[in-house]
C-alpha cells in the first residue's frame, strides 16, 4: 500500500516555544507560528513575521515520486460558470502508486484579504512506474466567493471579476471570471 495523503493544516516546526499567538516579547523562534496581525497586508516584517514550517499545507509522502506538466485552464468564465484544469500525470518512480493531486487558485488583486491560495479541487491518480494519464479537475467559480466589507458584514459572498491563477505542483495558469 502506497501512502497518499495530504495534510489539512500546517505543522509548525518549533510550537511548544513560544508562550501563543499574542506574544509580544523578544524576537520570534526559528518556526513561530506567525502572529495574527503579521498576516495582514503590509505587516509581515516585524517581530514573528517568520515562519519555517516543518510541514506545509499540502505536504504528502509517496513510496514513488510522481510529476506534474502541461498545465491548462478554461480561459475565461462567468461568475456563475465553471473552470476546468487539464494537466497530465506521470509516476516517474519505479514502483506503482497513488498521487493526490491538489489544485489551487490565487487571486493576485482582490479587494478584501484572501488567502494565499484556495483548494478547489483534487485528483486521486493510480498510475502503474512509469505511466502517465491526462487528469481533469472542474470546479465551479463559487468557490472563489469572497465577503466584500468588514469582517462584520452582511453582505452576502460573492465571486469578484477579474484575473485568476491555477497552480498544480509549480505550474500555473491564468484565468478570467467575468461580470
Amino acid at each position: 500500500m502506497n501512502p497518499s495523503g495530504h495534510l489539512p493544516v500546517t505543522w509548525p516546526s518549533a510550537s511548544d516555544h513560544n508562550a501563543g499567538d499574542f506574544d509580544s516579547g523578544g524576537v520570534s523562534t526559528a518556526g513561530d507560528e506567525p502572529k495574527f496581525f503579521d498576516q495582514l497586508s503590509g505587516t509581515n516584517s516585524g517581530q514573528g513575521s517568520g515562519y519555517n514550517a516543518r510541514y506545509a499545507f499540502g505536504f504528502g509522502l509517496s513510496y514513488t515520486t510522481f510529476a506534474t506538466s502541461g498545465l491548462s485552464v478554461t480561459g475565461s468564465i462567468s461568475r456563475h460558470g465553471t473552470a476546468t484544469a487539464t494537466f497530465t500525470v506521470s509516476n516517474a518512480g519505479s514502483r506503482a502508486g497513488t498521487a493526490v493531486v491538489p489544485v489551487y487558485v490565487r487571486q493576485p488583486v482582490s479587494d478584501v484579504l484572501v488567502p494565499p491560495r484556495r483548494l478547489v479541487g483534487f485528483a486521486r491518480v493510480e498510475l502503474a512506474a512509469g505511466a502517465s494519464k491526462l487528469v481533469h479537475v472542474s470546479f465551479p467559480a463559487s468557490e472563489l466567493a469572497v465577503t466584500p466589507a468588514d469582517i462584520d458584514s452582511s453582505k452576502r459572498p460573492e465571486v469578484e471579476p477579474g484575473a485568476y491563477q491555477v497552480q498544480v505542483g509549480s505550474q500555473t495558469a491564468s484565468f478570467s471570471i467575468t461580470g
